[in-house]
């Protein structure tokens, strides 16, 4: 009873806050299917922005791009049309990878992408194959990020190059479900448990409830349901992580950034807490 009291009440908290532009709830045609393949094309060049002045995206004509979750595909999509590149792009998603696929075609570069399904733990690609790879808001997703990084290594040419920019999980709306939950930091003061409950409730009234439900939460190895496109990661265990590649010799930082909520610099020596002010990751690394 005091359950649903709180789970009504903190949706009804939730209306307080701004609504973002989350592209889940923009329509298509009049049609919700978790369409990210147009947001994913007009925020590419933001995406390339970010890593300009240390990146020449030039450079790319006629070589091989590999997009790790590739999601709905427009930036991907997007380098092939601005760059002539051969982009591929893998995702667990069969509803992202006719999405991806759909606007290769819309764009004309269907003969310049290919999306498929795949797993970013072992893939199937040769090793040395791709000259760039693209981890774009991916890190978090991947369930095992040290076997990520060691099939990114294996499938990457020697002198290839990973743009890597993430958030991590206490990061301001780290728990993704900001499409109907704009509440900052929720993820820090409720469990999953709960949070499942109040996701499941705060899309009772979708269109597209059922698909929204099955892209975020699953079962886990216990049997329970959990939120498995979430990996949990936070910015001390990413850096541990890259320290332990960085120590391997495998690869080499040529550039990184971490971006902050700047008004609560003041925990920035505080265990734990300094996790909630991280917003944004920014890593360049490249095969030796």
């Amino acid at each position: 009873m005091l359950r649903n009291i709180l789970l009504k009440s903190v949706l009804e908290i939730s209306k307080f806050f701004p609504k973002k532009n989350h592209p889940f709830n923009n329509s298509k045609n009049g049609i919700f299917d978790l369409n990210y393949s147009t947001h994913e094309f007009e925020s590419a060049p933001g995406l390339e922005k970010l890593f300009s002045k240390n990146f020449d995206f030039e450079s790319l004509k006629d070589k091989k791009i590999l997009d790790i979750g590739c999601g709905g595909g427009g930036k991907g999509v997007y380098f092939a049309l601005k760059y002539s590149c051969l982009v591929y792009g893998i995702d667990t998603s069969k509803n992202f990878i006719s999405q991806a696929n759909s606007i290769a075609k819309e764009k004309g570069v269907l003969d310049n992408c290919f999306f498929t399904l795949g797993d970013a733990h072992k893939m199937d690609f040769g090793d040395d194959f791709f000259d760039l790879i693209l981890l774009h808001d991916v890190i978090e997703h991947i369930p095992d990020t040290a076997q990520l990084l060691r099939e990114s290594f294996r499938v990457l040419k020697p002198g290839g190059k990973i743009l890597i920019n993430f958030a991590p999980y206490y990061e301001i709306f780290g728990h993704h479900l900001w499409d109907t939950l704009p509440i900052p930091w929720l993820h820090v003061f409720f469990s999953d448990k709960f949070l499942i409950d109040l996701y499941k409730l705060s899309v009772k009234n979708l269109p597209d409830k059922e698909k929204r439900i099955d892209l975020r939460i699953g079962k886990n190895n216990k049997g329970n349901e959990a939120f498995t496109y979430l990996n949990k990661i936070t910015k001390r265990k990413f850096q541990k992580i890259l320290n332990n590649f960085i120590k391997s010799d495998k690869f080499l930082i040529n550039y990184q950034k971490q971006y902050f909520l700047k008004n609560l610099n003041f925990l920035s020596k505080i265990p734990f807490l300094d996790e909630l002010r991280a917003r944004l990751w920014v890593i360049i690394l490249e095969k030796k």
